[in-house]
């Protein structure tokens, strides 16, 4: 199952502890599903990386994204996802 979470910005609606639950926990809400095959998978749709928040961004399998106008959150998708070395060293260097 595919759960599109689009504009979900406009209304402070990713704030919801659901929702949260959902974007964090999602592969382990259907643990109880009898078929094993059965997963849920959730996108999560937005014009603003930093609008969605850090605990749902940092849990994100797959990032995808065309041209980020803005450098603060060009800054903080490359600051939180993209490293070189991926020791506990290497994760903490700014």
């Amino acid at each position: 199952m595919a759960l599109v979470l689009d504009d979900m910005l406009a209304t402070n609606e990713l704030k919801n502890k659901l929702l949260t639950k959902i974007a964090l926990n999602g592969r382990h809400l259907n643990s109880k599903d009898p078929v094993q095959t059965n997963e849920l998978c959730t996108f999560i749709l937005s014009q603003s990386a930093t609008g969605i928040p850090k605990n749902i961004r940092r849990n994100s399998d797959i990032i995808l994204s065309s041209r980020i106008p803005s450098k603060t959150d060009r800054k903080t998708i490359i600051e939180e996802n993209l490293v070189l070395d991926s020791s506990r060293g290497g994760m903490s260097a700014t």
